[in-house]
């Protein structure tokens, strides 16, 4: 499955990352830490976005791609974060408890189990430098990304994530082919 990758990053490989690191042992393991507090409220904020955005929500429901996409990120969400939605249109059910207590663990384990030789503890305040180290590589010209910024995810992934773009274009065709019947009814009500 990663053969031929150079890298892979957040959900959900973080989560299999002892599993990978079986699988190639001689990858590199980067973990960024972050503040549980500050986390929280970013997925609290992510999960809220989810909720609320009726374009994303109306996706999943009226697309293949999209119903695909919620069917295997909300078992993989209840598995991970112990959170879930019953349909695309509900609100995410969660508890602060378990997610902190899912923080907790998943930061002890990498920290106590990671090899420390292909272990970089790695904050994205320092920028390149830190990275590039580890990677062996040159510190490029550009500067520093930084994109899901307090929970911005949904934002961020809609003009980029190929599954996204692939909703969209789906939910388009749903549309226009409902739009279609719905005239077509309209027609032949008038006409008879």
């Amino acid at each position: 499955m990663y053969e031929g990758v150079d890298a892979v990053t957040g959900v959900p490989c973080n989560h299999f990352w002892k599993e990978l690191h079986e699988a190639f042992p001689e990858a590199k393991i980067i973990f960024t830490p972050r503040d549980e507090e500050r986390w929280l409220k970013s997925i609290q904020r992510q999960f809220k976005e989810f909720d609320n955005d009726i374009r994303y929500n109306l996706m999943q429901f009226t697309t293949y791609s999209g119903w695909r996409y919620f069917c295997l990120s909300n078992k993989f969400l209840n598995i991970s974060l112990g959170t879930w939605r019953n349909w695309p249109w509900s609100k995410f059910v969660m508890s602060r408890t378990i997610l902190r207590r899912l923080f907790r663990s998943h930061t002890q384990d990498v920290m106590q189990n990671a090899p420390k030789e292909n272990l970089l503890v790695f904050r994205l305040s320092d920028g390149w430098g830190p990275l590039c180290d580890f990677l062996g590589e040159n510190i490029p010209d550009t500067p520093f990304p930084h994109m899901n910024k307090d929970g911005s995810y949904l934002h961020d992934a809609r003009d980029r994530h190929p599954v996204m773009q692939r909703m969209a274009k789906e939910m388009k065709i749903t549309l226009t082919l409902f739009i279609a019947f719905v005239v077509l009814v309209v027609f032949t009500l008038i006409l008879n």
